[in-house]
């Protein structure tokens, strides 16, 4: 009787802990006593840079999970207190630097434990004491490891080049430390892990090239007198700044500081978790949050001393990229430093041009900041003045009388990076930035946008606005009238091209010519094209322009209001002369079509660490250990769907046997031994097919799940993808929906049912919805 009433009020305390009220109490109380919800998400407001309170050392908490954050199986989801100390109420947070996860009640007793987040600058006033007492504390706390204790670790020792195994039917413990700043991890244990780790200095790991130390950042206090409304306000702000200081060794690095712009309002969410990504990954000082800080200005005026070695990598569409560009010219650098691009726009012309991809989907950033190291090289990007003059020759008072009054007298952009058009798909892109005005939260995706410009494009291709362009503008090409072609062929638009792409991938003008008419974006021309409204519609299916020019020196004289845009910004111009000049070269990042699985470097690699285990081990021989593994199939939805969670993944997939295969087993030979599984599961119909990919969940695991590409395989072992002693994940859509056909035809029913795109008569009707909002275009 009596354990059965302790039982009762044991569950009665658990079920109360996970209730919605205790949270809620909780995380009232935390922020009354201890500013939690004031340092949540910090990193994104101003008070990360300028709040006095903040402190080098504070953690960056974000929700430990949900729609915004890079939330992996991996990453420990246990509260870093310690199973003894933690309260278990209150939602979890997790620092975006560290990766530490606690909850809300339990800040307290972190703070209490001196859990400290990895130093990211130094104050100015601490050098000074620090060079009056000669005393080297400072430098080590600068330098040195940050070292954190894991519950959950994928990937090896360092040590002993053994996998780290989670004991899952025994008491939570320990079993692996990490550095925040360089990733290296041992075992916690004596032979792996000792006192002597916290005397070496950090050498900020693989990404040391790149990582701006916090040596390198310093802070001081400065007061600003601010006069409103008549009388003077004194407020001190912080000031920081980037002092250059050499390594021990006489060394300088790193060698290509990195400054990161994020714009979390562009891909859906992977501009945000991008965001606390590279926070993991460098130094949160050198990452900034482009919309928080209603610009670029502040993190390029402050990273400007070391601009003869800096670097940029910008994550956004082409119009964050233009965002930049501007203010570099607003803030009058004198040599600009070359930019690297992360797409997460709709079209991304410019960073296909420069090497990046259409679109950022299965990259490790890890990888992809070692790509901006070791794969790029710099090339030149033309840009171009354009001037507007209103028509003076325009002595019809009549039709002067009938211009639009929502026309302009000025063009949104006046330097062009990527394309200048008129006419037909202008007006289609005015369209659409009218919707997307009027309501944001519809058109908040890289699919949605798609989907609105075909939908609208389809509108004007029946309608044919602009067919009669031909009679309201003039064109000069280099002092050549070409006006007379322009009406030859009636175009309804007409396109000033400095890019290779346009309009989200397309190739309008062919690259099969002679080398001295292939279009560049680094040539000192623009290639003029010429559109109907049918050309444009077969521009998505390898359609070509009809060429016009290329020229140095353009000039546009309309004698109507007519749309314009200029890198995808649009407006109603009213008739004006347009004149295009050049303005200037920039340098940019071109990524080459290169790895890091090289078959040269990694194979010697390979022979380097093979000697070192060999050197390391016992010399007696050692035998091959088998395993037996089971193999995991899974298709791109759950991919896409569940990437971040292994957990879930591995649920979702379906087990098509198992394998015996050794530790150290090249993927090529388990690819065949797999091939040879598959053939023998003839009572699921599967057949063999060498499109399927094997799934990396180690070597990249707190950013998820990834892809291992072909190439890659015969450079790569078993255990560098996948833990010996769980399973082996693989990714092909063919075999999926042959095992799953009736579930799959059933879905796409209800799928085509519910479809929010419908044809009747003549008119095509798109409708978005959300959960309050519905719009119709």
């Amino acid at each position: 009787m009596i354990k059965s009433q302790l039982f009762l009020v044991q569950s009665c305390r658990r079920a109360l802990a996970k209730s919605a009220v205790s949270k809620r109490l909780v995380d009232v109380n935390s922020t009354q006593f201890y500013g939690i919800t004031a340092a949540l998400c910090k990193h994104r407001t101003k008070n990360y840079w300028f709040d006095l309170k903040t402190q080098a050392d504070e953690h960056i908490w974000v929700p430990s999970s949900g729609p915004n954050t890079m939330a992996s199986n991996s990453r420990d989801t246990e509260c870093y207190v310690g199973e003894r100390d933690c309260r278990k109420v209150g939602e979890k947070r997790s620092c975006a630097a560290c990766h530490i996860v606690v909850h809300t009640a339990c800040l307290p007793i972190l703070r209490q434990l001196y859990m400290k987040c990895k130093i990211t600058y130094h104050e100015e006033s601490t050098v000074k004491k620090q060079i009056a007492s000669s005393s080297g504390l400072m430098e080590e706390s600068l330098s040195g490891h940050h070292w954190l204790h894991k519950w959950k670790q994928e990937g090896r020792c360092l040590r002993c080049c053994k996998s780290f195994q989670q004991k899952i039917f025994h008491d939570k413990e320990v079993i692996a430390i990490t550095c925040s700043w360089c990733k290296r991890s041992y075992h916690n244990k004596v032979e792996c892990f000792s006192s002597q780790c916290f005397e070496k200095s950090c050498d900020r790991g693989d990404l040391k090239e790149v990582i701006v130390p916090p040596t390198w950042i310093q802070c001081s206090n400065q007061t600003q007198t601010r006069k409103r409304k008549k009388v003077a306000k004194r407020k001190k702000r912080r000031l920081f700044r980037i002092r250059p200081v050499p390594l021990n060794d006489g060394t300088w690095l790193p060698s290509q500081p990195l400054l990161v712009f994020v714009n979390p309002k562009s891909g859906g969410n992977k501009g945000s978790k991008l965001l606390h990504t590279f926070c993991w990954l460098l130094n949160p000082r050198q990452v900034f949050d482009i919309t928080a800080m209603k610009g670029p200005e502040f993190g390029l005026s402050m990273f400007k001393k070391v601009a003869s070695s800096l670097r940029l990598l910008v994550c956004g569409g082409d119009g964050t990229v233009g965002w930049i560009l501007s203010t570099l010219d607003r803030m009058n650098w004198t040599k600009y430093p070359p930019i690297g691009i992360v797409p997460l726009g709709t079209g991304n012309d410019l960073a296909r041009c420069l090497g990046w991809g259409g679109s950022f989907s299965d990259e490790p950033l890890a990888e992809l900041l070692n790509a901006v190291i070791h794969e790029t090289s710099i090339t030149y990007l033309d840009r171009w003045n354009i001037n507007v003059e209103a028509n003076l020759l325009l002595s019809n008072l009549r039709q002067a009388d009938e211009i639009d009054k929502a026309a302009q007298n000025v063009l949104t952009l006046t330097v062009m990076n990527n394309y200048y058009s008129i006419g037909a798909d202008a007006h289609v892109a005015l369209q659409f930035h009218h919707s997307r005005s009027a309501n944001p939260q519809m058109l908040n995706s890289r699919l949605k946008n798609r989907i609105a410009y075909g939908g609208l494009g389809t509108i004007d291709l029946f309608k044919r606005t602009w067919k009669l362009l031909h009679e309201y503008i003039t064109l000069e090409c280099d002092g050549i009238d070409l006006t007379s072609k322009i009406r030859e062929f009636k175009f309804h638009c007409i396109l000033f091209l400095n890019i290779t792409y346009y309009a989200g991938g397309t190739v309008p003008w062919s690259s099969d010519d002679e080398e001295r008419r292939r279009p560049s974006s680094c040539d000192g021309k623009l290639e003029v094209l010429g559109f109907t409204t049918a050309t444009l519609a077969t521009l998505q299916m390898g359609g070509k322009g009809e060429r016009i020019a290329q020229c140095s020196h353009a000039r546009i004289t309309t004698s109507k209001a007519i749309p314009m845009q200029v890198d995808g910004e649009p407006c109603l111009l009213a008739p004006s002369t347009i004149e295009i000049t050049f303005h200037s070269q920039v340098p940019m990042l071109r990524r080459e079509k290169k790895s890091n699985y090289m078959p040269g470097n990694l194979k010697k690699q390979r022979k380097i660490s093979k000697q070192q285990r060999s050197n390391s081990s016992s010399q007696a021989p050692s035998t091959p250990i088998g395993y037996l593994l089971p193999v995991l199939l899974t298709n791109s939805i759950e991919y896409n769907a569940n990437r971040d969670n292994l957990e879930r993944l591995r649920v979702a997939a379906v087990e098509i046997g198992k394998i015996n295969v050794e530790a150290e087993a090249e993927l090529d030979v388990v690819r065949q031994k797999i091939e040879k599984l598959i053939t023998v599961c003839s009572n699921l119909n599967l057949e063999s097919n060498s499109e399927w990919r094997f799934l990396d969940y180690v070597r990249n695991a707190e950013e998820g799940v990834f892809r291992v590409h072909r190439y890659q395989e015969q450079f790569m072992t078993l255990s560098d993808i996948c833990c010996l002693e769980e399973c082996i994940l693989i990714l092909n859509n063919i075999l999926v929906r042959r095992m799953h056909s009736d579930d799959d035809s059933n879905q796409i029913k209800k799928n085509i049912s519910d479809h929010d795109v419908c044809l009747n008569d003549d008119t095509l009707h798109i409708t978005f919805q959300c959960d309050t909002h519905e719009t119709h275009l």
